[in-house]
């Protein structure tokens, strides 16, 4: 199997994670191509839940760049984690505490452990979110296009 770069830092940053026992799981555009919805990826989504900020913040030193923050064009979007950072090349955000605001309402969605489910990269267990949490936050974020994307495909 080709094994893309953005693969590439993925499995790196699994590796990690699932060391320490960290729950994660992968969202965004990178979850929507594991399901074969969409065939580009920019960067990697990856939630995880608030208290492991600290732990994930040590590994992503130990294995990428933090990068500084900025302000965000995009205001729709907060979270109470957001971790920037670039593994292999890649540019991962790390995401706690997702809560986006739509409508003059602050929709929280925090990772629901309980609605993850996983595939293998060779040897790696990589940990995806749910397609529907996914087509709730696109959604909400005014994304409808990807929220119709997934909604036809959870239909097939």
């Amino acid at each position: 199997m080709d094994i893309s770069k953005q693969e590439q830092a993925l499995i790196v940053l699994a590796e990690e994670l699932n060391k320490q026992s960290i729950p994660w799981a992968l969202g965004g555009s990178m979850l929507l191509w594991y399901k074969g919805i969409v065939n580009q990826v920019q960067d990697l989504d990856i939630m995880i839940l608030e208290q492991d900020e600290k732990i994930v913040s040590s590994i992503i030193q130990t294995i990428g760049t933090i990068q500084p923050q900025h302000k965000r064009d995009n205001q729709e979007c907060h979270s109470t984690v957001f971790i920037e950072a670039v593994i292999n090349g890649i540019d991962v955000d790390i995401i706690g505490g997702f809560t986006i605001d739509s409508n003059n309402e602050a929709h929280y969605c925090p990772l629901q452990v309980d609605k993850i489910e996983h595939i293998h990269i060779d040897d790696t267990v990589i940990y995806l979110d749910s397609l529907e949490l996914w087509k709730t936050y696109y959604t909400l974020m005014g994304r409808t296009t990807r929220a119709n994307q997934i909604a036809q495909f959870l239909t097939e």
